[in-house]
């Protein structure tokens, strides 16, 4: 096993990214000379075009909600070994030379596969997986994963100890799922801790309320042929109903704000 003390390469930022970028050289094939031996630039983005481009302290941001998603995935379907696992014989082909223990065994019918692993039956797993819905925690002990990145107030000395244990964290996982487990998406974990620093909590930047939002929408359409008007039509008997509750409402909850020139009805004489 090679170990590596190679300390990490130095972060750069957008005014030095946009030089590197300036003197790559085209290879008239729609890349640039050297790719995968002195970098790994597949293209220039348009939005270095933009004059505040290279003054932004995160040029970049990573998506909490994707990392989250893909990682779960990963993770589970791994574990599970669903159709979506990385280990399949494509992937254990690929690091055969230098891991012959990932072997690949011919079927009767000469097809290639992998050798299965022992894994529990489908009425162990779902005894697992009841196990797991009626596991309880002492009181906020759970809670305790959201205390950390996806915190509301962000603890600098927390990120900074975070962003030092997450190698150490992926290291660990190096030693128990094969290499196909480890692609372009876990790589981004170090980077996380590092960038909440820099731009602040992650609810200001993650995707959650983008992709609820149209969720929301698509479950108003009643007529696929006009999807607009339905959008319309329903926003409208929403605020219209949300405004006559509230004008006409004799009595208004304790944690409502009073309303602004709100005037009790007059009694008839």
């Amino acid at each position: 096993m090679a170990i590596k003390k190679r300390r990490p390469l130095k972060r750069l930022n957008g005014e030095q990214i946009l030089q590197w970028l300036d003197e790559l050289k085209d290879d008239g094939k729609g890349g640039f000379l050297g790719y995968g031996e002195d970098h790994n630039w597949t293209h220039k983005s348009c939005f270095w075009d933009l004059p505040y481009a290279k003054a932004l302290p995160l040029p970049y941001n990573i998506d909490v909600m994707h990392q989250e998603r893909n990682v779960s995935e990963s993770i589970i379907s791994m574990v599970f070994d669903t159709d979506k696992t990385k280990d399949n014989v494509k992937a254990r082909k690929d690091f055969s030379r230098d891991m012959p223990w990932l072997e690949v065994q011919i079927n009767s019918n000469g097809k290639e596969s992998r050798p299965r692993a022992p894994d529990p039956k489908p009425e162990d797993r779902k005894q697992i997986l009841k196990w797991l819905q009626t596991l309880k925690f002492p009181d906020r002990y759970a809670a305790n994963i959201k205390r950390a990145l996806c915190a509301k107030v962000i603890s600098k000395k927390l990120m900074r100890e975070l962003e030092k244990g997450i190698p150490i964290l992926i290291c660990k996982m190096e030693k128990v799922f094969p290499p196909g487990f480890f692609n372009a998406m876990q790589h981004p974990l170090v980077h996380l801790h590092g960038e909440a620093l820099v731009a602040g909590p992650v609810q200001f930047r993650w995707m959650y309320p983008a992709e609820r939002e149209p969720k929301k929408l698509r479950a108003t359409v009643r007529n696929k042929a006009r999807v607009e008007g339905s959008i319309v039509e329903s926003f409208a008997i929403k605020e219209i109903s949300n405004f006559t509750n509230m004008y006409f409402a004799e009595k208004h909850k304790v944690n409502a704000p009073s309303m602004r020139y709100h005037t009790a009805p007059s009694t008839q004489r």
